[in-house]
């Protein structure tokens, strides 16, 4: 195999930074296919009006699916969730494309359109590409179908009952110290199947889970900054001088 027409996988490891990554320009599809549906991804998210902890699952699924698609054709690691069973002669940058627009697609259809002209033109870009783009994009399709499976019964859905909090046991002494909604809206709890939804990485979602502790003005002050969307914030704009 020719290492030009290998997909540099120091590109998979920028997968798990995407907080450093600003949504990219896919003008130039050809330059790096992982970063380039990265830069789709986060458009695509925030086009959706995605809140943080389904951006979290939905980042997830897609970066797993590309990883694994990738790592199915030469494995190098070890497999997230799919057994690497590709030909060897499919195309690493097809299958990239492949799993992020198949995951991208089943979480955002509403998207179909754009997306798919993203794809399109991704694929049209690896018309130099000396390994069997089909068979890559075969690949790919299976490895995002596969994990979506996987995960659809992780927890996720069906949605839980509105969780409420403190409401309801108002006044009793168990109320003390538990969550409740606050205005302006009082809005209920979000994501509470996140608490017991099956996690990528851990063996249980409290494995880490720190003693209950008061917090500093600083903390709670922190807190209220990073509750916009954690997973995907943009940058801060970079000032301009005259």
């Amino acid at each position: 195999m020719h290492r030009k027409n290998r997909l540099p996988f120091r590109s998979i490891r920028c997968i798990i930074r995407l907080t450093a990554l600003s949504a990219s320009s896919v003008a130039a599809y050809a330059s790096d296919q992982v970063l380039d549906w990265i830069g789709i991804m986060n458009d695509t998210v925030i086009a959706g009006g995605t809140n943080p902890l389904v951006t979290s699952r939905n980042v997830a699924l897609v970066s797993a699916s590309v990883f694994d698609a990738v790592n199915g054709i030469e494995p190098r690691y070890r497999p997230l969730l799919v057994t690497p069973n590709a030909p060897r002669h499919a195309s690493q940058r097809a299958a990239a494309i492949q799993a992020a627009y198949a995951m991208l697609l089943k979480l955002y259809p509403a998207q179909a359109a754009v997306l798919t002209a993203d794809h399109d033109a991704s694929l049209a870009a690896l018309k130099g590409d000396a390994h069997s783009i089909q068979d890559g994009v075969t690949w790919g399709q299976t490895v995002a179908d596969t994990i979506f499976a996987l995960r659809s019964t992780d927890g996720f859905t069906p949605p839980p009952p509105p969780f409420v909090g403190v409401l309801g046991i108002v006044g009793s002494p168990s109320a003390i110290g538990v969550w409740r909604p606050t205005p302006l809206l009082n809005a209920t709890g979000a994501g509470p199947q996140f608490a017991t939804m099956t996690p990528w990485v851990l063996r249980r979602p409290a494995q880490f889970r720190l003693a209950g502790s008061g917090r500093t003005a600083d903390q709670s002050e922190l807190a209220l900054f990073w509750a916009g969307n954690t997973a995907l914030l943009m940058p801060w704009p970079t000032p301009t001088v005259a």
